[in-house]
């Protein structure tokens, strides 16, 4: 053994597996030269049906495994559909989680909900407060400005429909009078 001893073992066993090794090995008798080309034949025949008892379940292994990878990737699919599915619920959940805070600021602050953006309170009240800083200045905008009132007598009311302004006419002609 090129001077170098396996770890664990010293001289003696190392003899001792020589001579099992020697006494498991053919010996020169057992040996029959092939002569003809039948003997070759045959025990190549002989040695190509061990092999193939070796493998004479191939196919059934075979089968096992292609069966076992359909079952394997209906179970995954059935895994993936699962997840989608719960995703799919999770972000629904977020999505009603969302606009029930939302709901809740809207109401507080007195503005319609589909009006705020944000995605967290602090946004979703400033933008309430923004959108209700922009309704006060459009309905300041829209305010008719306050001019000095007008007698009777140069203008007309338009307000007032014909037979109210009528009735103000005669008030206003009795109390002259």
């Amino acid at each position: 053994m090129d001077g170098i001893e396996p770890t664990g073992t010293n001289g003696k066993e190392r003899r001792k597996m020589s001579e099992e090794n020697i006494s498991t090995e053919v010996t020169p008798t057992d040996f029959e030269p092939i002569v003809s080309e039948e003997q070759l034949e045959k025990r190549i025949g002989a040695r190509l049906a061990r092999e193939r008892a070796k493998y004479a379940d191939y196919t059934d292994l075979k089968t096992k495994a292609a069966e076992f990878d359909k079952l394997q990737e209906a179970s995954k699919s059935e895994v993936q559909k699962v997840s989608e599915r719960m995703a799919q619920l999770e972000k629904e959940l977020e999505s009603e989680r969302f606009n029930t805070v939302r709901a809740t600021v809207a109401s507080a602050k007195g503005v319609p909900a589909h009006r705020i953006s944000g995605s967290t309170v602090e946004e979703l009240e400033t933008s309430a407060e923004d959108y209700l800083a922009e309704v006060s200045e459009l309905a300041k905008a829209q305010r008719p400005k306050a001019t000095s009132y007008k007698s009777g007598a140069t203008g007309s009311d338009n307000r007032l429909d014909p037979k109210d302004r009528a009735a103000a006419a005669v008030r206003n002609f009795r109390g002259r009078g």
